[in-house]
């Protein structure tokens, strides 16, 4: 499967994923599966110019929802989505649901204006 670079993943690119199942790597030899189930913009931070520097701040997150029998560590995993191929996220264990675990994916950098 195609590895993506971090940098092309946006808010954009997770929103029309909502609801879609991504395949989480812990280790080499097994994984989990973890349901995308918001993807929002920081209110107020998301998508400004960063003074100075002719670059824009970028600012969202994206939150999975993952088994309750199973409770992933805070660190970079390897996922897995059929249309955006492999790429590593950093998550953190946010929350417990009835029936999951909640884990947050924080995007926060400076990126090129697009023309």
């Amino acid at each position: 499967m195609n590895k993506t670079a971090i940098d092309q993943l946006k808010l954009e690119t997770f929103v029309p994923l909502v609801g879609n199942k991504f395949q989480v790597y812990p280790d080499a030899v097994s994984s989990i599966e973890l349901e995308l189930t918001e993807a929002t913009e920081f209110s107020g931070h998301g998508n400004k110019p960063a003074p100075g520097t002719g670059l824009i701040q970028e600012s969202f997150s994206v939150i999975f929802d993952g088994p309750d029998d199973r409770l992933l560590p805070q660190g970079m995993y390897v996922f897995e989505h059929g249309g955006l191929g492999r790429f590593e996220l950093f998550i953190v264990p946010v929350g417990r649901k009835p029936g999951a675990f909640q884990y947050q994916a924080v995007f926060n950098r400076l990126v090129q204006p697009e023309h």
